[in-house]
């Protein structure tokens, strides 16, 4: 028995190991440049370089773990998009491990885990859903982790996985934590109802306090009021679920998708019923429980429009509770039950792959047979991915904003320092983490400033801010129309220096502050220079 355990531990260990080095390595070489969308948080880790803190200095809705992950990362490797790719690949990985832990650890089997991995990475995720699947895998494993072996240590270890999800992003968080919630309350099935209600409460109160800290510093620096206001404000904004036709020509394989991912939790519940009913399984019933009530929320909470972008979001849940059914199916040994659950598994796993364009994927890391077999073709393939994202402009442009900027930034580098700001009157976080200037008035997301409070507290921060140039896309006012206060600002303050065409009828207007004095002229662009260097 003791070598027979000594065997499956090491097998965990290396199936551990490869699955987090191979999917990071992939995950590396694979993912293109990053879009726009996760300059939102990169741009802010930035600004802590700068000095500046979320919530205090610059208006945050929750993600404060994730800016400092990227501010750590850029102080410790470097200012450029290497850091922050390493870290991306590195936290993907680890999601990977955790993933191939969870499923072997409930099943048994490492084929299943491998799979449960393949599927997972195959979904391709964005690049700033990271947190998504490391935060969930992680909160799933800590509660297995209690579940197997009950008590109050592993309970506060299991809480701290969920101010870990909640750090990351607040509705991870509670996602993770109703899966703890479920699991304390279910850990002793022998036990009086009030005695897992006060397990139940002890958790609650585990979780409250750990988070504590970092609500006390909300209220300190502006309340919670309208932290969380502001936060609902832009969640309502981008919400928009959707029950699509999963036989409609075109985008039926993300419908279908869909309806699979809502329908794994609810099978998984009836099986956990019926052998409830028969007797518990060990610590594998109810953490199949909470599983299945995480994915439920991950389900509605992150799943919406565009199906094709989202529903990688929620795949860790669904990964595990797909692949213990189809190890279920397996063990009951009829062909009607676990050949089409397996089919099913598989299919499902072809079909995320394909929505992420896999093939595409495979030629940009150059993963191919040749590759695999010339380990220097594969060394080279990493060090031409390093040197690109070493370099500014190196891995493509997340915008056309930023393409069509990319004078200005050199103009900036010319003509200001980093004690000059830059404010954005859009989304366009990149513009500011590209030229390398922080941002002005603590706002960098339009929409998450467009109630009076947070407007009146931008434009008192540009008053006692060195703001050389506003940036508003798509022209004039248009794109601030709904921030009347700063619009008049802006109008008072600041002249048109250029008008740049996008794509379209999209445009960016470059402002500039009319009572700031100028030091030179630049000579390449004729603008004003605002540094004694920019002289020529």
């Amino acid at each position: 028995m003791a070598e027979r355990d000594r065997w499956r531990a090491a097998s965990m260990a290396l199936l551990i190991v490869l699955s987090g080095a191979l999917t990071a390595s992939f995950r590396f070489l694979g993912t293109p440049e990053f879009n726009n969308d996760h300059f939102v948080h990169l741009t802010a880790a930035q600004q802590v370089l700068f000095g500046e803190w979320p919530t205090r200095d610059f208006i945050d809705i929750g993600r404060p773990l994730q800016i400092v992950a990227s501010a750590a990362a850029q102080r410790l490797i470097g200012h450029n998009l290497f850091a922050e790719a390493l870290l991306v690949s590195a936290a993907f990985g680890v999601a990977a491990a955790l993933t191939a832990a969870i499923v072997f650890t409930l099943t048994g089997s490492a084929l299943f885990a491998v799979g449960a991995v393949a599927v997972e990475v195959a979904a391709f995720p964005r690049t700033y859903s990271y947190p998504k699947l490391l935060a969930i895998a992680a909160g799933l494993w800590v509660t297995g982790y209690f579940l197997r072996r009950p008590g109050v240590v592993r309970q506060l270890v299991m809480a701290a996985g969920v101010a870990f999800a909640f750090l990351f992003r607040h509705d991870l968080g509670v996602f993770v934590g109703v899966g703890g919630l479920v699991a304390s309350v279910l850990a002793s099935p022998a036990a009086p109802w009030r005695e897992r209600c006060r397990s139940g409460l002890t958790f609650a109160v585990m979780v409250m306090v750990l988070v504590a800290p970092y609500l006390v510093y909300v209220q300190v620096n502006g309340g919670l009021s309208n932290y969380f206001v502001t936060a609902l404000e832009q969640n309502q904004a981008e919400a928009g679920y959707v029950w699509p036709n999963p036989f409609a020509e075109g985008d039926a394989w993300d419908a279908q998708l869909l309806y699979l991912f809502h329908l794994l939790p609810v099978v998984v519940l009836a099986v956990c019923a019926r052998d409830w009913k028969r007797g518990w399984d060990g610590w594998r019933t109810p953490f199949l429980i909470s599983v299945a009530c995480v994915a439920v929320g991950v389900n509605f909470g992150l799943i919406r429009d565009v199906l094709r972008t989202r529903i990688p979001d929620a795949i860790v849940p669904a990964v595990v509770l797909g692949a213990w059914l189809a190890h279920r199916a397996w063990l009951g040994r009829r062909r009607y039950v676990w050949i089409p659950s397996t089919l099913v598994f598989l299919v499902a796993g072809c079909a995320l792959a394909d929505a992420a364009n896999i093939g595409e994927i495979l030629n940009r890391t150059g993963l191919d047979g040749e590759t695999l077999l010339q380990p220097r073709s594969l060394a080279d393939r990493f060090a031409e991915r390093s040197a690109q994202l070493h370099d500014r402009f190196g891995s493509g442009s997340p915008s056309r904003a930023a393409y069509v900027l990319r004078p200005f930034f050199r103009y900036l580098d010319r003509c200001t320092t980093e004690e000059h700001r830059l404010f954005l009157g859009g989304l366009i976080p990149e513009v500011a983490y590209l030229a390398g200037r922080p941002f002005a008035g603590g706002g960098y997301e339009h929409y998450n400033f467009s109630s009076p409070a947070n407007q009146q507290r931008v434009v008192e921060r540009l008053r006692g801010q060195l703001v050389p140039f506003a940036l508003i896309p798509s022209g004039g006012d248009t794109e601030l129309v709904d921030l009347p206060i700063v619009a008049g600002y802006l109008r008072e303050h600041y002249a048109l220096l250029a008008d740049l065409s996008l794509d379209g009828n999209e445009r960016i207007e470059i402002l500039i502050d009319h009572d700031l004095p100028s030091m030179a002229r630049d000579a390449e662009t004729g603008w004003p220079c605002f540094t004694a260097g920019g002289r020529t």
